[in-house]
């Protein structure tokens, strides 16, 4: 049998000292062996861990050794901190939440900011165990990275569905979610009590009775319809929001023309490649309530004077 290594008495002692009995681990407290008293302590009892194993020819040496808790150095055994990727619970490092309310938030249609911000939430709430916080947007913003804007906006829309409620300035996760909105359904055209033409019926049961034509011939074909033909054509046009953003992404003329324009009244280029990408994320966001993009719901758009807003508005609330 193999005899069981045992390190060095003052290398111990030195490197308890060092690390100030803490676990380097789970920054515990640990208790040395003496000082043991009740059954509990014993996750808590000190002992030294190897960063580097002795299997890999880890040294007996202040470089590799640390104070590590009985709980800890028991699941890192022989592997190494990298191969290990723990995720360490004795911490707190860690969010209770009920399996109902996870699995209402599997069955809820969401979009990808509004997920974002409820788990921000969630972490600020129910990760340090309080029902409710306050919750600045400039908070949200750091955790999520959505700017501050749009964090407040969608917080509004989580309040209109009742799934987040804000009283003040704190805010908390609505927990009954059976009382939870879902999203408006949009106005559609249903055709009831739809006949089948009597003469497609009567063609069916004699077998003698033609179809009419449906489609076009060189008979029926009129100028009315070569006209709408040429105007569906005109209307797949590229918008000029999908242009200038392809052009930022390319750095293609548009994006050289609005850079130059914009350089020109004393803005950075760092300051305006930002405002660019605010400027695209807030238009290309999804309008709930008609299921669109932003920038599909305006008849009319104009990327220099809608740029100009923008930077007029963010140099206003800086």
């Amino acid at each position: 049998m193999e005899k069981e290594h045992r390190i060095n008495r003052k290398l111990r002692e030195a490197v308890y000292e060092r690390d100030g009995l803490t676990c380097q681990y789970c920054n515990k407290k640990v208790i040395l062996t003496k000082d043991i008293r009740r059954k509990e302590d014993y996750l808590l009892q000190a002992s030294i861990d190897h960063v580097i194993p002795r299997n890999d020819g880890g040294e007996d040496s202040m470089e590799n050794c640390v104070t590590a808790c009985r709980s800890c150095n028991s699941r890192k055994k022989d592997n190494t901190v990298d191969e290990l990727k723990f995720l360490d619970l004795n911490n707190g490092d860690w969010t209770r939440i009920a399996n109902s309310l996870i699995l209402a938030f599997a069955r809820t249609k969401l979009n990808t900011q509004e997920t974002r911000i409820i788990f921000a939430i969630i972490h600020k709430t129910y990760g340090y165990n309080k029902p409710s916080d306050w919750v600045s947007n400039s908070q949200l913003e750091e955790i999520t990275g959505i700017h501050r804007c749009h964090c407040a906006n969608t917080i509004t829309r989580l309040k209109e569905r009742n799934i987040v409620t804000k009283t003040g300035n704190k805010i908390k996760l609505n927990k009954y979610y059976f009382n939870w909105r879902g999203l408006p359904k949009q106005v559609t055209k249903e055709v009831t009590n739809k006949t089948v033409p009597k003469q497609v019926i009567g063609s069916t049961q004699t077998g003698n009775q033609l179809v009419p034509k449906q489609v076009p011939t060189k008979d029926n074909i009129t100028k009315e319809n070569n006209t709408k033909e040429k105007k569906k054509i005109k209307e797949k046009r590229i918008h000029p929001f999908i242009e200038f953003k392809e052009s930022v992404k390319s750095k293609g003329e548009t994006y050289k023309e609005m850079g130059n324009h914009f350089t020109s009244k004393g803005n950075e280029k760092e300051y305006i490649l930002e405002v660019f990408e605010k400027f695209i994320l807030w238009w290309d966001e999804d309008n709930y309530k008609t299921g669109k993009k932003r920038y599909e719901d305006e008849d009319t758009f104009s990327v220099k004077s809608r740029l100009s807003t923008f930077f007029n508005r963010r140099k206003f609330n800086n």
